[in-house]
């Protein structure tokens, strides 16, 4: 997909040696292009497990939930999280964060960090407009890819994904993933 991208990107640049000046559709192809590009090699770079694991699960989401002006808690008794739990936790709050900020309109956003006896979890939560789970749009198999890379993380560990959300509601993503049987990479 990245060379594909890169190949029409490249057509397009090379119509602007032929005219001189491209057209307004060029441009704005080209633009587009250039952002699926960017948007593509940050998708590829985030499946892969992250490279500084200095950090505990609760820094790094504690850190994500500041950057994106949310509110950061603790539930439970902290423990330590296996690297593809703590990777896969990190994603689906970054995507989560993403889509409150590009849709909810949220004035306010709650990252929280559960730790279960047996289980870690994290819960996105926003006060935003919400949207309807089940519309063609955004249910599953359709839509965006972000849902479903997030219920693929969880379930691809044995856990679970659940996105509740009502139009003028705001919306909750909870993902829940059980520690046994994981090992630490």
């Amino acid at each position: 997909m990245v060379q594909r991208t890169a190949g029409a990107l490249i057509l397009l640049e090379s119509d602007e040696l032929n005219d001189g000046a491209p057209s307004s559709a060029v441009v704005a192809a080209r633009e587009a292009l250039r952002d699926s590009l960017v948007e593509t090699r940050q998708l590829l770079q985030g499946l892969a497990l992250p490279r500084d694991a200095t950090n505990s699960l609760t820094e790094t989401l504690r850190e994500q939930a500041e950057a994106a002006g949310a509110t950061f808690a603790i539930s439970g008794s902290a423990q330590p999280v296996p690297d593809p739990i703590s990777h896969a936790l990190q994603r689906i709050t970054r995507e989560a964060l993403i889509n409150a900020a590009k849709h909810a309109d949220a004035t306010v956003v709650r990252v929280t960090l559960n730790f279960f006896p047996d289980a870690v979890g994290v819960d996105i939560a926003d006060d935003g407009v919400g949207f309807d789970p089940e519309s063609p749009i955004t249910a599953e198999g359709s839509g965006g890819f972000g849902i479903r890379a997030m219920r693929w993380r969880t379930t691809n560990l044995g856990g679970e994904l659940s996105v509740e959300s009502q139009p003028g509601h705001g919306t909750v993503v909870a993902a829940i993933v059980p520690l046994a049987g994981t090992v630490e990479g």
